[in-house]
């Protein structure tokens, strides 16, 4: 793979109508719920506030390299 192919965003898993997300570098030209590169962190929207979490040195790392963040999880990891 290329690092300028690379995209850090959202990988929806968990139970129908109880979704949460795991924070992922992925291929962009894989699907949503395809095979992740590294798992960075988790999202949880379900929790009251939301649940967030995730490694800033994976992020750095894989952003240092090229890839680039979705608007979702830049959305996400600012707040």
């Amino acid at each position: 793979f290329s690092y300028m192919s690379v995209r850090i965003r959202l990988k929806r898993v968990g139970k129908k109508d109880r979704a949460t997300y795991r924070i992922i570098a992925i291929d962009k030209r894989e699907k949503r719920d395809g095979k992740a590169l590294d798992t960075i962190g988790f999202y949880d929207p379900t929790l009251n506030p939301n649940k967030v979490q995730f490694d800033q040195k994976k992020l750095d790392r894989w952003v240092s390299h090229g890839a680039i963040i979705s608007d979702s999880v830049r959305q996400i990891i600012k707040a």
